[in-house]
C-alpha cells in the first residue's frame, strides 16, 4: 500500500490489489484480484471492488464507490468463458452511488470502460462492454445492458444578441445507443431532437427579445 493509506476494521485487501496515495477504505469494505485503485479513492462500507478472475480492474484517482457498491465482478454473460481474461477501466473523479454494479468485459478483447467526472446514481447496473464517456449522469436505478454506448456531444453554445450582455445558452446532449444495427437509428433520432431543440430555443428567444 501508498503512502496515508486508510483501512477500517474488517476490510479484506487482496494479495493482488494496489492501493494509490490516500485511499479510504470504510469498515467491510473489501478489494480483490487484480485491482488497482489510483491517489485518493474512497471505498464506503461493504463496497467491494474487484474479483479473483484472470484480467483487471484499474480505477484511475478521487473516486468514490459507494456503500455496498459492487464494482469489477464477472459479467453476467451466458458467452462468457470462466478463465477467459476480463478487464474493467474506470477514470478520475467519478462518484459511483450506493448498491451500483458494474462488470468486467465478457471477452478478452473488449473492456468495460467508464470515463472521468461521472454521477452513477443509487441501483444502476452498467453490464459487460459498456463504454462510457464523461461528465454523464446516471439517475436512479438506470440500467444499461451488454455492449451499450453513451457518448457526449460537446457543449454547443448558442450566442443571441439582445440590449445588454450576450445571453449564452448551453445544450449538451447526451446520445446513448447499443452496438448493434439500432445505433445508428438511435444517433440519426438524437441528431434530429439536437437541432430541432435548437431551433426551438432559437425561435423562442427572438421572440423574446423582439420589440412589441
Amino acid at each position: 500500500m501508498a503512502q496515508g493509506v486508510s483501512v477500517g476494521p474488517l476490510c479484506t485487501i487482496g494479495p493482488s490489489a494496489k492501493l494509490g496515495n490516500g485511499c479510504q477504505m470504510h469498515p467491510s469494505s473489501h478489494i480483490f484480484g487484480n485491482t488497482k485503485l489510483g491517489s485518493h479513492c474512497v471505498l464506503m462500507t461493504g463496497a467491494v471492488v474487484g474479483d479473483d478472475l484472470p484480467g483487471r480492474t484499474v480505477i484511475g484517482c478521487n473516486n468514490i464507490i459507494g456503500h455496498h457498491a459492487v464494482v469489477g465482478i464477472k459479467c453476467q454473460d451466458m458467452k462468457y468463458k470462466l478463465g477467459d481474461e476480463c478487464f474493467l477501466d474506470i477514470g478520475d473523479n467519478n462518484e459511483i452511488r450506493e448498491f451500483t454494479s458494474i462488470h468486467r468485459s465478457s471477452k478478452s478483447c473488449d473492456r468495460t470502460v467508464i470515463g472521468d467526472n461521472n454521477l452513477i446514481m443509487g441501483s444502476c447496473h452498467i453490464a459487460h462492454d459498456c463504454k462510457i464517456g464523461n461528465n454523464n449522469i446516471c439517475a436512479n436505478s438506470s440500467l444499461l445492458a451488454g455492449h451499450v454506448i453513451v457518448e457526449i456531444w460537446e457543449a454547443f453554445l448558442l450566442y443571441v444578441p439582445c440590449s445588454g450582455p450576450f445571453v449564452i445558452l448551453l445544450l449538451k446532449i447526451v446520445v446513448e445507443y447499443a452496438n448493434s444495427d439500432n445505433g445508428a437509428v438511435l444517433e440519426s433520432i438524437a441528431r434530429i431532437f439536437y437541432m430541432t431543440t435548437v431551433a426551438f430555443l432559437s425561435f423562442v428567444l427572438y421572440l423574446w427579445h423582439v420589440p412589441a
